[in-house]
């Protein structure tokens, strides 16, 4: 029996989906997508969870300038509203499970706590209980939201052959704030803003919800959220990378456009939303630019480089939770 390091993340998943077994009424979309689906006479409702583990999400080094418990709280609050905002959903709830060495000071679950209810107060979302539990290890918190969607929600399997793939907003903001000498400067503080407390799309995933066939939130990178979309709508993709939106201070950090670029292309935790859209549709008032098309072509997930040259979109690299981030 192989180690989950070996097994890989997705391979992993899949395993013990088939072990979970088909879901039963009321739910009607299980794993393999940013929500669960439940529907409840006439309501549809969203259900998702993410956590965030010290010493892999933050860190509490006071050394460290990234070092921000409050920002802790607020991430793991927003990285369930972007689940939301994946399916055109909006929040009803959520409950936190905390796991805590003996050790840590109380001020830091009081300021991890803060920075959630200061996430929750923005959008909507009330935390109305939850779990405290002793861990002898590095401490955990663990985040279940509960969301709605008026009609139908946005799947990851909507996309077709010849649709637009497109994006909200810019990338590589969030890994570019991990990276390099944080040197107080108006590039680096602008990104530090951006890696620490990321905007959940709530407002634009409902405005995308009537026009995008398929949806789903960036968190582990382009590179490696594109395939997984392509993979559940069963078709290719090409991206270039000429087209990815970047911020004027990604570009002056990274040196230049197509380095800054290049960060989009493999950057995490940015939760901006990958949108699929039909060619020739209207696109609706959302900041989004057009970085590529579905293709026919399961096979194909290839991105165009600075250079023009087609390269499979592998190796960009990206986030794994059981691999090597490149």
């Amino acid at each position: 029996m192989g180690s989950v390091g070996a097994m890989g993340e997705e391979a992993l998943i899949e395993r013990l989906a088939r072990g979970l077994g088909a879901v039963q009424p009321p739910v009607e979309v299980g794993v393999g997508d940013d929500c669960a689906v439940l529907r409840l006479g006439d309501r549809t409702l969203l259900f998702a969870t993410d956590t965030m583990v010290e010493g892999t999400h933050f860190t509490t080094d006071p050394t460290n300038p990234l070092t921000d418990l409050v920002a802790v709280g607020w991430r793991l609050g927003a990285s369930n509203l972007s689940d939301l905002a994946a399916m055109g959903g909006r929040p009803l709830a959520a409950v936190i499970s905390t796991a805590l060495p003996a050790e840590w000071p109380v001020t830091w679950v009081e300021q991890a706590y803060e920075g959630l209810r200061k996430v929750g107060d923005r959008h909507g979302l009330p935390i109305c209980g939850g779990d405290v539990v002793r861990i002898n290890g590095p401490a955990a918190l663990t985040l279940a939201v509960l969301g709605e969607v008026d009609g139908e929600p946005v799947l990851r399997s909507g996309g077709r052959p010849g649709d637009l793939i497109a994006v909200t907003g810019d990338l590589g903001a969030s890994r570019a704030c991990l990276r390099g000498v944080h040197d107080g400067s108006e590039s680096r503080v602008a990104l530090l803003r951006r890696g620490l407390w990321p905007m959940p799309r709530l407002e634009w995933g409902q405005a995308l919800r009537g026009s995008a066939s398929a949806m789903m939130d960036l968190s582990d990178g382009l590179a490696t959220d594109l395939p997984r979309l392509a993979r559940a709508s069963g078709v290719g993709v090409l991206v270039r990378e000429a087209d990815l939106p970047v911020s004027d201070a990604l570009v002056t950090v990274c040196g230049s456009r197509e380095a800054a670029q290049r960060e989009a292309l493999i950057g995490g935790e940015d939760y901006e939303l990958l949108v699929t859209l039909p060619k020739g549709s209207p696109l609706p008032e959302v900041p989004l630019s057009v970085i590529g098309e579905l293709t026919a072509a399961p096979s194909q997930m290839e991105f165009v480089g600075a250079n023009g040259e087609h390269r499979p979109l592998s190796e960009a690299g990206g986030w794994s939770h059981f691999g090597s981030a490149s």
